[in-house]
């Protein structure tokens, strides 16, 4: 979707060891940091913004920090590195990295000996990676101000339930789980502490094919497909080209469209929004594990999501969004968010033959003015959300560009 969404695809040459943690007052040795010493399971609120779940993170006992749950990064991750800077944590070695794009080489810093506290869970003796440099101007592409990444690190011994309509994250120790009878069970691939899954994919010319998927919290996003350029692939009749997400090393390119279904064990999903992201002949694939793609929340927060680690298996339940329509902006507008409070909009890009477009928006142009509110009173996801609601809806701007100030206006269309 335009949205920027986020593929957090981090790839470690070098994997960290795992490390026990350190015993701390109310904690059962050996585990990752319970508090409660009676737990079978611990519950987690999560706040859900721009289709990733964010969890509230207190860093070294000191610096509240919000940390996106991620699924598809085997490590945690601080993206700031001002704030290890700011507490005089050392770094004790430098590793390089690869960016989603699977050909920029960045680089991160190892910490040791961290502690973490996620609401009663404690995480001691830790050790993670912080980002030599912010490669991903986080808040500019998503609206969403964060701090770092939760890998399976931490919660890989668990089984783990989200629940995306309380908005609540649970680790059941694996001995207290009990398969639920209303969900369906479905096979898991764990390898390198990140969860795969099969699908089969009813593609636009009615053919069936399967692909072998990453399941990745850490994508704003439903599905995306990797293709080689050099492949004999065909875009879709209605596809757009698209910047489709922001990683590690800049903006991923390819084209967006719809798949005719999407089946995830007993479940058939229909008109699913995919993402193609192509890869260069030179892009070291090894670091994908044999996957052929991701679904990410926009797929997943239509069930109650059950991820046994311990156990490899999958189980799913509908919730009440499960039919709810994959929706996609309507406007043709690539929008970043600056300033303190993200309420700076800045037009990044605009899709050639959409409405903005044949309103003359330019990529640079600053939104002043949105539908009679002023741009401080709204937030990147707000715009999305209004940018996909009905066609035939109107849209009014006032925009500045340069020292002009200019009014437009618009009505949204369906562009797949």
């Amino acid at each position: 979707m335009w949205k920027h969404t986020l593929f957090l695809l981090l790839f470690c040459s070098v994997l960290l060891p795992a490390q026990p943690p350190e015993r701390l007052p109310g904690q059962i040795p050996g585990d990752a940091g319970l508090k409660r010493e009676d737990f079978g399971r611990i519950s987690i609120p999560f706040e859900y913004e721009n289709d990733l779940i964010i969890l509230r993170v207190v860093f070294n006992g000191t610096f509240p920090l919000r940390f996106i749950f991620d699924t598809g990064s085997e490590q945690t991750v601080l993206l700031k590195r001002e704030v290890t800077d700011i507490l005089q944590v050392p770094y004790v070695k430098r590793l390089p990295i690869i960016g989603s794009d699977m050909n920029t080489d960045l680089y991160a810093l190892v910490i040791r000996n961290i502690h973490l506290r996620i609401d009663e869970l404690n995480v001691a003796n830790y050790s993670m990676l912080v980002l030599e440099e912010d490669y991903f101007s986080f808040e500019e592409a998503t609206g969403v101000e964060v701090q770092g990444i939760l890998g399976a690190a931490v919660f890989d011994k668990y089984v783990v339930k989200i629940d995306y309509r309380t908005k609540m994250l649970t680790l059941i120790r694996p001995e207290y789980f009990k398969p639920p009878k209303s969900f369906a069970e479905i096979d898991l691939r764990i390898s390198r502490r990140k969860p795969y899954v099969d699908v089969t994919l009813q593609m636009p010319d009615s053919s069936r094919v399967k692909k072998h998927l990453l399941l990745d919290t850490g994508a704003g996003l439903p599905l995306l497909l990797h293709y080689h350029r050099d492949s004999s692939f065909t875009p879709p009749e209605n596809w757009l080209p698209a910047n489709i997400g922001r990683g590690l090393g800049g903006y991923l390119e390819g084209y967006v469209s719809r798949m005719g279904a999407l089946e995830l064990g007993p479940y058939s999903l229909e008109q699913v929004l995919v993402n193609y992201q192509f890869l260069s002949e030179a892009a070291d694939t090894s670091y994908l594990n044999m996957r052929e793609g991701i679904l990410g929340n926009q797929l997943l927060r239509r069930f109650t999501v059950i991820i046994d680690y311990p156990h490899k298996k999958l189980y799913l339940r509908p919730n009440r969004s499960f039919k709810t329509p994959f929706r996609y902006d309507k406007s043709g507008l690539v929008i970043m968010a600056g300033g303190k409070s993200l309420t700076e909009f800045v037009v990044k890009a605009v899709v050639p033959g959409s409405p903005a477009d044949e309103a003359g928006i330019l990529p640079g142009d600053r939104l002043k003015w949105i539908n009679g509110r002023t741009a401080d009173l709204w937030s990147l996801s707000g715009l999305h959300a209004l940018f996909e609601k009905r066609s035939g809806k109107k849209i009014r701007l006032r925009i500045k560009r340069g020292e002009q100030t200019l009014k437009v206006q618009f009505r949204l269309r369906a562009l797949l």
